[in-house]
């Protein structure tokens, strides 16, 4: 009897430490690779990669971006992008979070991300974009949100 209590502390001591294990992983892993764990056929947008004036509009502006939250059903997608929020409020700078806030911008019919959007309306990658084909892209989804 005693035995038997004695391996079900064990399991248990066991089952908190993976859970706690999990935990550390979410919270110490790079941006980019919870990115992917959450939103697995998304570019993350390079924060090098934004123009200037977008930033400066976008800071300035009260436009607000349409940030898709789709694509967390189960539990450990909810999970995971409750982790990749809390990052992004507490770790990520501004240029960091804007780039993140790109990434996921909606601009409705599928089409999700800055990156797809630019494919869409442009037919090019998002690095060929001139800073007047970024500042439509951001019109665009603000008009079609």
């Amino acid at each position: 009897m005693n035995e038997g209590i004695k391996n079900i502390g064990h399991l248990m001591l066991f089952v908190l430490l993976s859970i706690h294990l999990g935990f550390m992983f979410l919270i110490l892993s790079p941006t980019p690779l919870l990115f992917r764990m959450n939103y697995e056929s998304l570019p993350l947008v390079e924060a090098s990669l934004i123009p200037k004036k977008v930033q400066r509009f976008l800071e300035d502006s009260s436009t607000p971006l349409s940030i898709s939250s789709d694509g967390a059903v189960n539990f450990s997608d909810q999970l995971k992008a409750k982790f990749l929020e809390f990052r992004r409020e507490k770790f990520l700078d501004d240029t960091e979070r804007l780039a993140l806030d790109l990434s996921l911008v909606n601009f409705g019919s599928d089409i999700l991300g800055m990156e797809a959007g630019a494919q869409y309306y442009f037919q090019k990658p998002l690095s060929d974009l001139t800073e007047d084909q970024w500042m439509s892209l951001i019109y665009f989804q603000a008009i079609f949100n």
